[in-house]
């Protein structure tokens, strides 16, 4: 049975417990609710056509080209946010 504590554990011990004192715990933390109205997918699929000519044309190109889609496909169908908000996920 192994008792002695080595470097790596103590390492990782004493970061978790310098960032649990150095948290925050005043504020609620809260997962980021996905909208079509912030135009999510249409800014990264902008990005990803934007990078594409230094990337790859391929995979950039119609990955940028199918944000853009998806977010056209759920407003022109009037998809519920529920649907919407997990497409946008996606």
């Amino acid at each position: 049975m192994k008792n002695a504590l080595d470097r790596r554990e103590f390492t990782i011990g004493s970061a978790a417990s310098a960032a649990g004192l150095l948290l925050d715990w005043s504020t609620p933390v809260s997962a980021e609710e996905l909208d079509l109205k912030q135009k999510r997918l249409v800014q990264l699929g902008i990005n990803a056509l934007a990078r594409a000519a230094e990337m790859d044309y391929f995979a950039d190109g119609h990955r940028g080209a199918a944000m853009i889609s998806a977010h056209m496909m759920c407003v022109n169908n009037k998809f519920e946010d529920a649907a919407s908000a997990r497409i946008v996920e996606l």
